[in-house]
């Protein structure tokens, strides 16, 4: 289904649009927990695209959120999707425009994703809100995807996201980007938030271990 999402008397509700900028294969399940990533684009129409693409803990994805809007009217967007979604976990890339989206995510929204940094020289470890992309973290987070889906772990039914998967391709100096001409930021967004929910899994295991012992 596509339409979008308004808050009624402090209800969350899926109103049905054709023109809608989201896409809805799952609605909300109580069983499930929810992970929602976050591409942010300027806004720009002829630009690259803001993307949301929610996640379930099955590795389905049950709703996208993709088009072109202001950064601030974005965090919104994401704020209704986390909420409709149980209090999803949004991780939102802090690099350029995304930092606006978590100043104003943050008001607001509490189930956030926070990475921790370690400075080398002092050895200090700090929470810092949102995922940041480097060379090397976007390596991680594309390369976990690539295997994701060589698994046949995914289970998705977005023409969109297919789409960008065939014309996202790796350079000749080792650098992965979209062709020339076509989009990237559901990839992006999604390999971001996979990622993020592979380390959650992975420090809950470690957790459940360690409070056996």
């Amino acid at each position: 289904d596509r339409g979008y999402l308004e808050k009624v008397n402090g209800q969350i509700q899926f109103v049905p649009d054709p023109k809608g900028w989201l896409e809805v294969w799952k609605a909300p399940s109580q069983r499930r927990e929810y992970y929602i990533g976050g591409d942010v684009s300027k806004g720009l129409a002829t630009g690259d695209f803001s993307a949301g693409p929610t996640f379930s803990n099955n590795y389905e994805l049950t709703a996208l959120w993709h088009g072109h809007i202001d950064p601030d009217l974005f965090a919104e967007q994401l704020e209704l999707l986390g909420l409709w979604y149980g209090e999803a976990l949004i991780a939102v890339e802090e690099n350029n425009h995304g930092l606006t989206v978590l100043n104003k995510l943050k008001q607001n929204y509490s189930n956030l994703y926070y990475r921790t940094t370690h400075n080398k020289l002092t050895d200090e470890r700090k929470r810092e809100l949102g995922w940041y992309t480097t060379e090397q973290t976007k390596k991680l987070a594309i390369d976990n995807l690539a295997r994701l889906i060589r698994e046949r772990r995914l289970w998705i039914k977005s023409r969109k996201f297919i789409q960008e998967c065939l014309t996202y391709v790796v350079e000749d100096d080792g650098k992965t980007n979209a062709q020339e001409g076509c989009h990237d930021d559901i990839v992006m967004a999604s390999a971001i938030i996979l990622y993020v929910m592979e380390q959650y899994a992975t420090d809950r295991k470690s957790t459940r271990l360690n409070s056996s012992h």
